[in-house]
């Protein structure tokens, strides 16, 4: 709703975790819930939007 024309959102849990690359065992197997890319005035630009329902846990922001 109210993006731009030029951008792509990627629902990312719709993809499968990929498993084989790391192991997870520092919370590096967590992923955001959206990804999306657009060019603005020449600048290629990846927002990472994660939702919550509950509490945020800063401690798990990397």
């Amino acid at each position: 709703m109210d993006l731009p024309n030029n951008s792509i959102v990627l629902n990312i849990e719709k993809f499968e975790q990929p498993k084989t690359l790391f192991e997870g065992k520092m919370g590096e197997c967590k992923r955001c819930d959206y990804i999306l890319a657009l060019t603005e005035e020449k600048q290629k630009i990846l927002l990472f939007i994660e939702m919550k329902s509950g509490r945020l846990n800063m401690a798990e922001i990397h």
